[in-house]
């Protein structure tokens, strides 16, 4: 009767361990952020397993794309066309204020925007993780917006926009070192 005993008091132990556990994951959030997006037909979303990081690593992964139903050779055919774009992120105030914004600039790509590598097909985009720089982290609470931008050939037509698509994530400080990121409303 005791070794059965014991054997019931260490199960008992181990399921309260694992119950434990379980509620701690419980409270790891996780969230999905969609494109603003400017120009029809480009989309994208930032796709994170938790809401809270690091200040120095908040680390995030960025889908992005374009929906061409007809294929990208008749697009192509047709004129259309982004030969080559850059990705930035951009620090707001919690109002949007463009005029006070910081720009960063992630990166230049010399990729054809309009191409089977960006295609969205389904739930397939292309992505990429990418780190914000914690020196856009400046007020108490604000807007990140991961941004590309390019130049759209259309029909021999040059237009430059700012913004191909947006994706804006809210951030608040929790304290010096840790950041929450919610998707912006």
């Amino acid at each position: 009767m005791k070794k059965l005993f014991r054997v019931f008091l260490i199960l008992f132990f181990i399921g309260c361990c694992v119950f434990s556990v379980a509620c701690d994951k419980k409270q790891i959030k996780s969230f999905e952020a969609t494109s603003n997006t400017p120009m029809s037909g480009f989309l994208g979303k930032c796709v994170a397993d938790t809401d809270t990081f690091d200040i120095n690593n908040v680390r995030l992964k960025f889908y992005y794309g374009g929906l061409y139903d007809s294929g990208i050779e008749n697009a192509l055919a047709q004129g259309l066309s982004i030969p080559s774009f850059d990705l930035y992120f951009n620090s707001l105030t919690d109002n949007c204020d463009w005029n006070t914004a910081i720009e960063y600039k992630i990166k230049h790509v010399d990729e054809n925007f309009v191409s089977e590598k960006y295609r969205i097909t389904g739930e397939n985009y292309y992505n990429e993780e990418l780190v914000i720089p914690s020196e856009l982290f400046v007020q108490s609470s604000g807007l990140i917006c991961f941004r590309i931008a390019g130049t759209y050939n259309h029909k021999n037509s040059d237009d430059t926009y700012d913004g191909i698509l947006g994706i804006f994530i809210h951030y608040s400080k929790i304290d010096n070192n840790t950041i929450l990121i919610t998707p912006a409303k």
